[in-house]
């Protein structure tokens, strides 16, 4: 490909939209009541709504009461909302607008003080102030979909967590006692494991 001449874009292009129209969801087809709950989702100008109202909605555009939380996994899927019920710190929590979540967590990334901790490090009590212009009651929220989407980690015992993006890029130096400071009378098996992959859920430095 070159950005210069253009070459090889339209085989790019062919390869996306091949891929595209392989995923999840394309191609089948929406009930008119599916369609008219969500146009009116997307016509709401909310950054959230609760789980009662998302409800409503459904039930006011003649959606079965079953398929109302299928909708809704299907619109989390298309990226149209986020909502994960199967999380009790955000089942009562439809977010309609993910971009607004975004701008919340970019705060913590951009925060000079957690930044300067130089460990990654983010105290929970300067969240008021990170995210002072937010209602205090979302703050709980904004934490489990920090940890959700493997952006922090709380720390057991502590009132704080570590932020992944805003680890050192050098690691610890380990603790472990080389194998030449063991004492002699005891047996010590070491293993070195060299992958090529870095396995799901381990964060990197």
């Amino acid at each position: 490909m070159s950005n210069k001449s253009g070459q090889g874009f339209d085989d790019l292009r062919r390869v996306i939209q091949k891929a595209a129209a392989g995923l999840p969801q394309m191609g089948e087809p929406w009930p008119k009541n599916w369609l008219k709950a969500k146009d009116k989702i997307d016509s709401l100008k909310e950054h959230h709504i609760g789980r009662k109202a998302y409800t409503q909605i459904c039930q006011e555009k003649g959606v079965d009461d079953k398929a109302v939380w299928t909708l809704a996994s299907w619109l989390h899927d298309l990226g149209a909302i986020l909502y994960f019920h199967e999380d009790k710190g955000l089942e009562d929590m439809v977010i309609l607008q993910p971009e607004w979540i975004t701008k919340a967590i970019s705060k913590v990334l951009e925060d000079e003080h957690t930044r300067d901790s130089k460990d990654g490090v983010l105290g929970h009590k300067s969240l008021p102030e990170i995210w002072k212009e937010y209602d205090k009651n979302l703050h709980p929220a904004f934490l489990r979909l920090m940890e959700k989407f493997d952006l922090s980690y709380r720390i057991h015992g502590e009132d704080s967590s570590v932020v992944a993006g805003l680890l050192p890029y050098e690691p610890p130096r380990s603790d472990w006692p080389e194998v030449s400071e063991l004492p002699q009378s005891e047996s010590w098996l070491t293993m070195n494991f060299d992958m090529n992959f870095v396995p799901a859920g381990i964060m990197t430095w």
